[in-house]
């Protein structure tokens, strides 16, 4: 796999075949490094955090979601939790 940094400056035609036979050469003949392939540990923490990233993304969207549909039923979640309603376990 060639790094796409050093490959992205070459002058090469237009077409996929030829752009893959030029990086092909480039790296057999020692002129194009190859990327950067972390050893496993990091890319599993890698895929984790994107991972995590997504879930956050998904849990927003949704409270999200859930807000908009209050409001469409004229709840303001906003200004029942300002008025001092807690929810359960809430002392009156």
């Amino acid at each position: 796999m060639a790094n796409p940094q050093q490959i992205r400056g070459t002058p090469v035609g237009k077409t996929d075949r030829r752009t893959a036979g030029e990086s092909r050469r480039g790296c057999a003949s020692g002129g194009v490094e190859g990327s950067f392939i972390p050893t496993r540990p990091p890319r599993e923490l890698r895929e984790l955090v994107r991972y995590r990233k997504r879930l956050i993304r998904a849990r927003t969207a949704e409270a999200n979601r859930i807000q908009d549909v209050l409001e469409g039923a004229y709840i303001k979640l906003s200004s029942l939790l300002s008025m001092g309603w807690g929810g359960p376990g809430h002392a009156s």
